[in-house]
Formats: C-alpha cells, structure tokens, sequence
C-alpha cells in the first residue's frame, strides 16, 4: 500500500501537476501594431485549419492509418509491455544481443535526446511566438503543431530532424517516458531516473498536434496515469540499450489503476 502523503507533500504535488515543466517568469510583452498584425494571421492559420478538421471529422477522414504513421491511443503500461514483447521478440529470433533490451527513454535521455547540444528553449533557438511570423515558421518546419498540423498526427519524417536526426521530437504524438513524475530535486543530479515514489503518475514529452506553440519546449512535462486509455495523440518512442537492472525495472505500483 501506498504511504499517505504529508499536506506539504500534496501542496507540492498539486503545484507541480499545474505547471509540472516550471512556472513561466516574465512580463507581459506589450505588442506593437505589426506584431499584432503578425499574431492575427498566424491565429487565423490556425482557425482554418481547425475549421478544416471538423469538415473532416464530419466526413469521417480525419483519422489516418499506414505503416508510416505513429502509433496512437497507447497508454504507459502498453509502452511497457510492447517493450517487454519486442525483446523477448527479438532474443528469441537471435536479432538482438542477450545483453541489449528495448525500453522506454528515461525522461533525462528524452530530453538530452531532444536538445542535441543546444540549451535555448527548443533546439531551434528562442520558443516561437504567435507574433514572431519568423519563428513560426522556422518551427513549422520541424514540428506538427496546432500551426500547422490540422489537429492530426501526421507521417513520419516529413518535416526537418534536430542536429542529431531525430525526427518528430516535438509536436505529431505526445512519448511517454519510463519515469515516475516527480518534482526535479533542489541538487545537482547527473542521469536522473525515479522508479519508486509516493505517486503513481507517469511522464510523457513533446507534447502533440494539438498543442500551441507557447507550450512546446524541450523541458516541457506532462503527467498521466498509467493505465489511461490516453486518446489518439500519445505514443511513444522507443530505446534500445545495454539492459541494466535499474532501467529495466517496472515501477512496483506499474500495475495500479
């Protein structure tokens, strides 16, 4: 059974599940009359694009299938579980080194993963902005947001990989991670892993298709429970890798819900 938590632990908690990737700092930008200009027509994109997925929805072909596609509708434990099938899989057909497993990315190597070298705020440089049509569009080019994704997941590969070619990194499918969600420790850690802990929520990146550009970043964080039936934008990304025990093992509560 699960320990209780302390007021404090379930204060912290709460907060950490309103802004689980950081409280954002800053004023307010005030916007000259052409950023404002620039706001409106990337917002108006963004409209027509929503506009055309409902006439899509309506028709009933909105939903897209292929071998190319991101696999969708995937809850934590399913990840898991394919992970586990893949290797015995593959041990079994001799495909695959008896000392090497699939797995889920740890939330630290998704994200290492993801910035390839670079520390800005996505491996682009400065996070776009509705008011920034620059920006924007740069992102466009290696990211299936609400700009330019018509609220659906899209093929594989399409658009621009990050310096260390990984494709689709940002936006396209939310990827869960292996990690219990935990607030970040106040102390420098190296290759952080949480495994064991008070709460059963896990941790998924990069956010979807349906996402807005102010919310994708390399550090953005989100939560869910493990057995979700999570909708058609969660998937996730898989690692194959020397097996270590810590890595390799399922939380204790995997099984809750």
């Amino acid at each position: 059974a699960e320990r209780s938590l302390s007021a404090e632990e379930k204060k912290k908690l709460v907060d950490a599940r309103k802004a689980p990737d950081g409280h954002r700092v800053g004023k307010k930008i005030k916007l000259t009359a052409e950023q404002k200009e620039e706001s409106n027509i990337t917002r108006n994109e963004v409209k027509a694009l929503k506009e055309k997925h409902k006439a899509e929805v309506k028709a009933g072909t909105h939903i897209s299938y292929g071998a190319n596609f991101p696999v969708g509708f995937v809850s934590w434990t399913e990840a898991v579980e394919f992970c586990q099938k893949l290797t015995e899989r593959e041990h079994a057909a001799g495909l695959l080194d008896k000392a090497w497993s699939y797995r889920l990315p740890t939330e630290a190597e998704w994200e290492y993963a993801c910035r390839a070298g670079t520390s800005a705020a996505v491996f682009t440089g400065a996070q776009p902005q509705y008011h920034d049509r620059n920006s924007v569009q740069e992102f466009k080019k290696v990211a299936w947001v609400n700009t330019n994704s018509g609220d659906r997941k899209h093929e594989v590969g399409q658009l621009k990989p990050n310096a260390w070619g990984l494709y689709d990194i940002y936006g396209n499918v939310t990827e869960w991670c292996l990690d219990i969600y935990a607030a970040y420790s106040d102390k420098e850690v190296t290759d952080p892993l949480v495994l064991e802990g008070p709460g059963m929520m896990r941790t998924s990146r990069g956010l979807n298709a349906h996402c807005t550009l102010n919310g994708v970043r390399s550090a953005t964080r989100k939560t869910g429970g493990p057995k979700m039936p999570f909708y058609a934008l969660f998937g996730f990304r898989v690692v194959c890798a020397e097996t270590d025990s810590k890595t390799n093992r399922v939380p204790a509560n995997h099984t809750n819900l």
